[in-house]
C-alpha cells in the first residue's frame, strides 16, 4: 500500500516526479479521488513544464489510472499503474498509451524511466 500511496501524496510524489534533467518538481498538487485532478510543474532548461491530468480509476493498493497532459504529448494519452505482490515484494508496472507518434512515445519512455528510477530511490 505504501508504494501505491506514494503516487497520491503530493509531498512524496515531489521527491520522484522530476524532469529528465533530474531537478525535483517545483509544484505538485493532487486530488486523490476518481475525477480528481493533479498538477505537476517540472523545471527544465527551456522553462517550467506543466503536467496535468485526471484520475480515472483508483483501486486501493492495486491500480491507478490517469490522463496525462503537457505541451510534450498529444491529447488523449493515459497512464495505468499496477501494483502486484510477487514473492513478498511489490512489482510496479507503468503503461502509458495512445501516443500520436513514436517520437512522442520514445521521449516519454525516457522521462518515465527517470521518474521510476527516482521512485525506487525514494521508496528505499
Amino acid at each position: 500500500m505504501k508504494l501505491y500511496q506514494a503516487w497520491l501524496d503530493p509531498g512524496v510524489s515531489a521527491q520522484f516526479m522530476t524532469a529528465c534533467e533530474g531537478q525535483p518538481a517545483q509544484r505538485v498538487e493532487i486530488g486523490p479521488r476518481i475525477g480528481g485532478k493533479f498538477l505537476i510543474e517540472m523545471p527544465t532548461p527551456g522553462g517550467p513544464v506543466l503536467h496535468s491530468g485526471e484520475f480515472l480509476e483508483l483501486v486501493p493498493g492495486k491500480k491507478i489510472v490517469f490522463t496525462w497532459n503537457s505541451r510534450h504529448v498529444n491529447p488523449g494519452t493515459h497512464v495505468v499503474l499496477t501494483f502486484d505482490e510477487v514473492d513478498g515484494r511489490t512489482k510496479v508496472t507503468l503503461t502509458h498509451v495512445k501516443f500520436a507518434t513514436e517520437a512522442i512515445r520514445d521521449n516519454h519512455v525516457r522521462g518515465w524511466t527517470v521518474i521510476l528510477d527516482n521512485y525506487v530511490g525514494a521508496m528505499a
